[in-house]
């Protein structure tokens, strides 16, 4: 076993850097008013409302027990045949 020699007084420790939030600065800014705020009012006329429809789905692909892949057009008989086949997906009507 090696024998450290210890020195005398001349032990420096590292210091640990941990992460500490930059200190922000605040600046007072005056806020000028806006001379022209008719301009900026939207009228009641003006406004519209648009509606989402969500689009009809066919039906979905059930892959494994809780994902499902869902269709807005279902597919032909041989694609549903070949996923079946390969993929093991099964299809499920909504209609």
């Amino acid at each position: 076993m090696k024998e450290k020699k210890l020195i005398d007084g001349a032990v420096k420790q590292e210091k640990r850097n941990y992460y500490r939030p930059k200190k922000r600065k605040t600046i007072d800014n005056k806020v000028s008013e806006i001379e022209d705020i008719n301009d900026f009012i939207m009228r009641s006329g003006e406004v519209t409302q648009y509606v989402i429809k969500k689009p009809k789905l066919d039906g979905y692909y059930k892959v494994g027990k809780s994902y499902h892949i869902h269709f807005e057009k279902k597919p032909n008989f041989i694609y549903r045949f070949f996923v079946k086949v390969l993929l093991g997906w099964s299809w499920v009507d909504q209609k």
